[in-house]
């Protein structure tokens, strides 16, 4: 073959694939049958409604009550403070922060002893070593460089600020 016939070669080979695959694409998937469609009618005569069945529903929803077994009104009026055991009017006091705990000084030799200051209830360097509690606060351990104390919700890690 000559140079000059190898262009129009490519160009009717990329002619023919394109065709053989177009008619492939259009018959890759079996044909949708449309088929007439019936429309369904959405309008439905309104009820009506009138103080008669509007009672008598209510009697029947009161009667049949799941949510009472009793099916009767109730003979207490509710109140959460009951429910809770709480007393007063009703106003629930947000939690306290967490303590800010900062660490003073570790003290001794094994067993190492921590001054602390921010432990709620207790005054400023106040002693604590492994076991110690404070309210809701316990020291799970002391060692020569941190102390770990648990409470309710979170623990915290305390060790000397590098300045």
């Amino acid at each position: 073959m000559r140079r000059e016939s190898v262009g129009p070669a490519i160009l009717i080979t990329a002619l023919g694939f394109s065709l053989i695959a177009a008619a492939q694409w259009r018959t890759a998937l079996p044909p949708i049958p449309t088929s007439a469609t019936t429309v369904i009618s959405l309008h439905t005569e309104h009820l009506q409604v009138t103080s008669d069945s509007i009672a008598d529903a209510e009697n029947l929803i009161v009667d049949n009550d799941p949510f009472r077994l009793s099916n009767t009104a109730p003979t207490v009026r509710y109140s959460a403070l009951a429910e809770t055991g709480a007393s007063g009017t009703g106003y629930v006091a947000p939690q306290a922060p967490r303590p800010t705990l900062i660490l003073k000084a570790i003290v001794g030799g094994p067993p190492w002893r921590a001054l602390i200051d921010g432990i709620p209830g207790q005054p400023p360097g106040t002693l604590a070593e492994p076991g110690s509690k404070f309210d809701k606060l316990v020291v799970r351990s002391v060692s020569s460089e941190s102390v770990v104390i648990q409470g309710m919700d979170t623990s915290w890690v305390l060790t000397f600020s590098k300045r």
